[in-house]
């Protein structure tokens, strides 16, 4: 730089920064939530191998993501509470967290009704 500042005293770089790192944390989370139900396919469907348990816990969670979102704030924000009692409290909401996770895999691989 010719006029002696550097790139990181330039506030559009930080603006820049932030931004690029809440899209990727927003794109990161989205593939999350696309694959989340993938272990839930490979334990029903031993046969099917990894690639296409992926590919089917895709399929299954299209249309549902923002569904899948809201629990997962949900749960989030049980699991911040448990700062205030010395992360006992997670004794209580991991395992709900897992088997709500679980009831919402069987929600999506039910048939509908018509």
């Amino acid at each position: 730089m010719s006029s002696g500042g550097s790139v990181e005293a330039n506030p559009l770089f930080w603006i820049g920064l932030v931004i690029m790192v809440i899209g990727i944390l927003i794109g990161s989370f989205i593939i999350y939530l696309m694959f989340s139900m993938s272990f839930y396919v490979a334990v029903d469907n031993p046969e099917l191998g990894a690639v296409n348990a992926l590919k089917e816990s895709m399929e299954i969670t299209k249309g549902h993501k923002k569904k899948l979102f809201m629990m997962f704030l949900v749960f989030y924000g049980w699991a911040l509470l448990t700062v205030f009692t010395l992360f006992i409290g997670m004794l209580w909401v991991a395992p709900y967290f897992a088997t709500s996770l679980g009831n919402f895999y069987d929600d999506l691989k039910a048939p509908t009704a018509a």
